[in-house]
């Protein structure tokens, strides 16, 4: 029943949309969903798969978390009922990002969204996935690992920026994702600002955070921060005094420091302990801030991986 009314209030604000448009304009292009149409097409998922997502996060209720016995950060909450308006208006706020910033590209070549596409940018990200303790998804990522001379030498912004959203909609699509939320852990390998501002230029690391946290039908339960340099401490803190308490509380910095220095057994175990808190230590992927005591743990959701 949900997903027929929902069905119905994209018709009609589709409708609305071509109405108001007439005389041209790329607004009718938004409730058309053609590029979301393009990485369904991809993923071997449908539209109806699409607005079920949205449908179950709109169940989600930030303020009835649930705690996890082997975790920090619990796991989402779920109302009994489906809130078909507050998913429409996710669906709409997603409908209008994807206008502006993934349909521009569908006419640069041919299927900008298709995975052997993005061989090039998995494999300089080297991005991993597991599911935790508290059944959430984990997004890995650690700069030493990744191919930095790749990413800023041969990959073009705009490329990152549509393999991200390729991406984040497999994520999307992930069962435990949905239901449970989701993590994102970053080593930073004390990366200088410069280096990390040619990665991904402010203004799309913007883009792609608001499509995460602030589009997209997930919940984001923490982000982990690991191996900081200073640089990020200082912006942290500075820009602290505008998020709100519920904001700063999913912000986890892990301090594994020791008076023996980085990269010794000392400090490997004590950063293996306080991830371990987070998401289990049997949950982090072989390789991930040079960790690899309990081999790899890491899944395949993504169908990008399989091809040669």
């Amino acid at each position: 029943e949900g997903l027929i009314q929902l069905e119905d209030m994209v018709e009609l604000s589709k409708q609305r949309e071509e109405e108001g448009g007439k005389g041209g304009g790329k607004k009718t292009l938004a409730w058309e969903l053609v590029a979301t149409d393009e990485i369904c097409k991809e993923l071997k998922k449908t539209r109806h798969d699409l607005y079920k997502s949205f449908l179950v996060w709109s169940t989600t209720d930030s303020m009835n978390d649930v705690q996890c016995e082997n975790g920090i950060g619990g796991k989402n909450g779920h109302s009994i009922k489906i809130n078909v308006s507050k998913a429409h208006r996710r669906l709409e706020m997603y409908a209008l990002w994807m206008r502006d910033h993934a349909y521009p590209y569908l006419s640069t070549g041919p299927k900008p969204f298709s995975p052997k596409h993005f061989q090039s940018a998995f494999k300089a990200f080297k991005f991993q996935f597991a599911i935790d303790s508290c059944e959430r998804l984990v997004w890995y990522f650690d700069v030493e690992r990744s191919d930095l001379n790749t990413i800023l030498t041969s990959l073009p912004h705009t490329e990152t920026l549509l393999f991200l959203t390729y991406l984040a909609h497999q994520i999307s699509f992930n069962t435990q994702g949905q239901d449970n939320g989701f993590i994102f852990a970053e080593d930073m390998g004390r990366i200088g600002f410069n280096t990390f501002m040619q990665m991904l230029p402010f203004n799309i690391g913007l883009t792609i955070d608001k499509f995460m946290i602030g589009v997209l039908p997930l919940k984001a339960k923490a982000v982990v921060f690991v191996h900081r340099p200073m640089w990020f401490d200082v912006a942290y803190k500075m820009l602290g005094v505008f998020l709100t308490r519920q904001m700063k509380s999913r912000v986890i910095l892990v301090n594994a420091m020791t008076t023996k220095g980085i990269g010794n057994d000392d400090e490997r175990e004590s950063l293996l302990k306080a991830l371990g808190e987070i998401v289990g230590e049997e949950n982090i992927p072989s390789g991930f801030s040079g960790l690899d005591a309990h081999g790899d743990s890491s899944i395949d959701i993504l169908r990008i991986t399989k091809v040669k």
